[in-house]
């Protein structure tokens, strides 16, 4: 499956789990711009301005919708609720996954807790996804309530189609482990999502008082987008979007 496929299937079963998610609605209309469709991608386009009307007005997306929209005005011929009932319309394919099983490698450094657990987790995440983000409370209650007995290591996820500053936020949080502080840019991440650009990032790497200079050299040279592409690659060989996938229909089926 290509990178624009993948993009399009994730978006539409996030839509269908958070009908006001407006990234999903963005990712669709660049997934239409992909396949020459104008017209289907400035609808798209104008849902997600319209759902990011309250947003930061710095939001690079929110600018590039702005952008786009200005060189071709058009009406939105499909509102949420039509593109939703369309969606929930169509024939499942009733497909069930069997589970899978692969041997999967960790970092040491992006590890939060003994390397030797009875439990591993194992996290393929995007740190512009907002359910990546819902989540994190969770994991650390769990490390907290397990301690010495789970762990967590962090893989990178990024869904480049839909979330366009995931991959340099993955990079970011790298050029901050070079200075032992992953999990606590990690955490900035998360919880700062308004700041996932190379500005922000800048920003937030001051917050814990690295240092600027080797931060900025790193995540101006790139030198960890190979090992970016090399998680990714690694989740979907693992059946991490299947599996995604398969919950996120799960979830929506009871809205």
């Amino acid at each position: 499956m290509g990178e624009w496929a993948l993009a399009e299937l994730t978006a539409q079963d996030m839509i269908q789990l958070d009908p006001s998610y407006a990234g999903g609605y963005y990712a669709l209309g660049l997934a239409a711009e992909n396949q020459n469709n104008s017209v289907l991608a400035s609808q798209q386009f104008a849902v997600a301005e319209r759902l990011w009307s309250e947003a930061d007005r710095d939001l690079p997306e929110l600018q590039v919708l702005h952008e786009k929209l200005a060189l071709k005005q058009t009406g939105v011929t499909e509102t949420r609720q039509q593109y939703l009932k369309r969606v929930h319309d169509q024939p499942s394919t009733g497909t069930s996954l069997e589970p899978v099983k692969v041997d999967l490698s960790f970092d040491s450094s992006r590890l939060r807790g003994t390397p030797h657990p009875q439990v591993m987790i194992i996290e393929f995440s995007d740190f512009q996804c907002p359910f990546c983000r819902k989540v994190q409370p969770v994991l650390k209650n769990l490390l907290a309530k397990y301690a010495g007995r789970v762990s967590l290591a962090y893989r990178d996820f990024p869904l480049r189609g839909m979330h366009g500053q995931a991959e340099l936020g993955a990079e970011a949080a790298r050029c901050a482990g070079e200075q032992s502080r992953f999990w606590e840019y990690h955490d900035l991440l998360f919880e700062n999502p308004e700041k996932i650009n190379r500005d922000g990032l800048v920003a937030l790497s001051g917050t814990l008082k690295l240092n600027e200079k080797q931060f900025e050299s790193c995540l101006s040279s790139g030198k960890y987008r190979p090992q970016v592409e090399r998680d990714l690659q690694d989740g979907l060989r693992a059946g991490v979007l299947e599996w995604c996938t398969s919950q996120w229909r799960r979830a929506a089926s009871h809205i």
